[in-house]
This record gives C-alpha cells, sequence and structure tokens, in this order.
C-alpha cells in the first residue's frame, strides 16, 4: 500500500468542489466525518521529531507538511500538495 501526506488544503477543497479554503463550520464537519470514516487515514500530532525535521527555508505550515513527510515511520511515497513553496524546495516527492 501507497503511503501519502496530504495537505489538508487539497482535501479541504476536493470535499467541497470549491479552490478556495472555506472556514466554515460545515465543512470541517465534512472533512472529520470523512476523515473518521476511512481507516486508511492517520493523523499525527505534532511531536519534537516532526519539529526538528522541519525545513527552515518553508513558512512554518509548510515546514510541518513536509517535516511529517520526512519522518513518517514507512518512506512517504508523495506529498498530495500543489503548495509551490514545498514543489520548488525538493524536499519531498510531490503528486497534484
Amino acid at each position: 500500500m501507497k503511503t501519502y501526506v496530504l495537505d489538508t488544503h487539497a482535501l479541504v477543497w476536493r470535499l467541497t468542489n470549491d479552490r478556495r479554503l472555506g472556514a466554515q463550520d460545515a465543512t470541517r464537519e465534512r472533512v472529520l466525518t470523512v476523515i473518521e470514516a476511512d481507516g486508511r487515514c492517520v493523523i499525527r500530532t505534532i511531536d519534537l521529531e516532526i519539529i526538528r525535521a522541519m525545513p527552515m527555508e518553508l513558512d512554518i505550515h509548510d515546514a510541518l507538511i513536509v517535516g511529517a513527510a520526512l519522518t513518517h515511520v514507512t518512506p512517504v511515497d508523495s506529498v498530495l500538495t500543489c503548495d509551490q513553496d514545498i514543489i520548488r524546495a525538493g524536499l519531498v516527492p510531490v503528486i497534484w
């Protein structure tokens, strides 16, 4: 089975059929419902391992995504994102 780290923007956009990030309660609840219902989804907490792996050249949010990918228990096949800063950094494989 392949392993991916998902930029949460991508999930929200997919679930809402919208290219903008919605901050509405209904959107958050729908995202949480999908994640909880799918046994393949795992939510990692931010720990010191991720923080130590965060690349300094990225903003904190992008660095957390990359840090999570770099420290995953099994090698990550790709990060699912269209974030240009993550793509340009070239630290992890990206699919979009």
